[in-house]
Parts: structure tokens; sequence; C-alpha cells
């Protein structure tokens, strides 16, 4: 692992314990996309247009 990507995971963590106080969850270990029917509709959007290239 990188030294950017581990300080990247100790901010995240730092924030993930900052945050469970006020019931707030940080996704510290695996940060990415969450799917939602606002990222299904922009996924499909994408199809489209790669279809049209």
């Amino acid at each position: 692992m990188l030294n950017a990507d581990m300080n990247f995971m100790a901010t995240l963590q730092a924030a993930a314990k900052e945050l469970a106080v006020d019931k707030i969850t940080v996704n510290a270990y695996n940060p990415g996309i969450v799917r939602t029917k606002m990222r299904d509709a922009i996924d499909k959007k994408l199809q489209k247009l790669n279809m049209k290239q």
C-alpha cells in the first residue's frame, strides 16, 4: 500500500471515530460508489452514450 493510501485510510478512520459519537457512519475501509436510484440512472445514461460511440 502506498504511503498516500495509508494516510488517506488513517484520515477516514479518524473521521469515523469522531463522527460515530453522532451516530454517523463512515465507509472507511472500502470507500466507493454507493448504489442508489440516482446512480443507476447515471449508469444507464453512460451506457447509452457508450453504445453511440
